[in-house]
C-alpha cells in the first residue's frame, strides 16, 4: 500500500509548511476494524488542527479505505457542535446535519465549504463522511461506528473523515491527481467547519419559530426553511 500515503503526504505538504510525519505500528486511538492496515502520524505547526492519525485499510477487494483523525489540542473553549457531512449526488452538494442548529446554518452557507463539493462530485464514491465537533458532547455509538476510541482522547475538537481509493485506478496520473485535489478540499472543509465551530457562540434564548412545511424549529429571521426549502 505504497501509493495511497504518498497522496495524503502530498496534499497535507502542499498546505503545512514544516509539516512533521512518521509511520507508526501502533493504532493509537483507533480500533481494530478488523481489516489489515497502515498508521501514520502527523504532527501540524502552528495550525489548527495540531495533529493528524491516518489508518490505510483494505476495505474489501479492490478498494482501500482511509480513515483520517483530525485532533486540535490546546483550545480553550466551552462551545459544544457537531456535524456530520455525507454526499448528496441527487442535488450535487454536501448534506450537512448535527447540532446546534446556528453552526449547522452557518457550515450550509459557507461559500468555502461549498466550493469544495465539485472535487468530491468527480470522484464518486470517494468520501463516505465527515464528522466534526466537540469530544463534550458525542453522539451515542459514535466511536464503534468510526472504530475511534474517543475516551482516549484529550483534546477538546476532533474532525474525522472516512474516504475510499479505487485501487485499479491509482496507475491513472489523472485519478491521483483527482485524489490530492479532493484531499486538498477535505482540508478546507475541516479547517473552515472548525473554525466556524470556534467562532460560533452559544445563543441562550435564541428566538425560533417553526418551519409552516416540514415543522422544524429554525432561526425567526429565517426566509427559507434550512431543511425543506420552504419559503417562511
Amino acid at each position: 500500500m505504497e501509493i495511497p500515503p504518498k497522496l495524503l503526504l502530498q496534499a497535507i505538504g502542499a498546505i503545512y509548511d514544516g509539516t512533521i510525519s512518521g509511520t507508526t505500528n501502533y493504532p493509537l486511538y483507533f480500533l481494530n476494524n478488523g481489516k489489515d492496515s497502515e498508521y501514520y502520524a502527523y504532527r501540524l505547526r502552528d495550525v489548527l488542527p495540531t495533529r493528524l492519525l491516518a489508518r490505510f485499510y483494505y476495505a474489501k477487494k479492490g478498494l482501500i479505505g482511509l480513515d483520517l483523525l483530525w485532533l486540535a489540542d490546546g483550545i480553550k473553549s466551552s462551545y459544544t457542535g457537531q456535524a456530520i457531512f455525507t454526499i448528496d449526488r441527487r442535488r450535487h452538494c454536501f448534506d450537512i446535519n448535527g447540532s446546534p442548529l446556528n453552526y449547522i446554518l452557518a457550515l450550509q452557507r459557507d461559500a468555502l465549504i461549498n466550493s469544495c463539493f465539485s472535487d468530491f462530485d468527480k470522484l464518486e464514491g470517494f468520501l463516505e463522511k465527515i464528522v466534526i465537533g466537540s469530544i463534550k458532547n458525542l453522539p451515542p455509538k459514535l466511536s464503534s461506528s468510526l472504530h475511534i476510541d474517543f475516551s482516549r482522547i484529550k483534546s477538546p475538537y476532533y474532525a474525522f473523515s472516512r474516504c475510499f481509493i479505487k485501487a485499479k485506478n491509482l496507475s491513472s496520473s489523472i485519478y491521483r491527481d483527482d485524489i490530492v485535489n479532493a484531499l486538498l478540499a477535505l482540508i478546507d472543509v475541516i479547517h473552515q467547519s472548525l473554525e466556524i465551530l470556534l467562532k460560533e457562540k452559544k445563543i441562550e434564548n435564541e428566538e425560533t419559530i417553526f418551519c409552516i412545511r416540514c415543522g422544524t424549529k429554525i432561526p425567526a429571521s429565517s426566509y427559507y426553511c434550512p431543511f425543506c426549502g420552504a419559503k417562511q
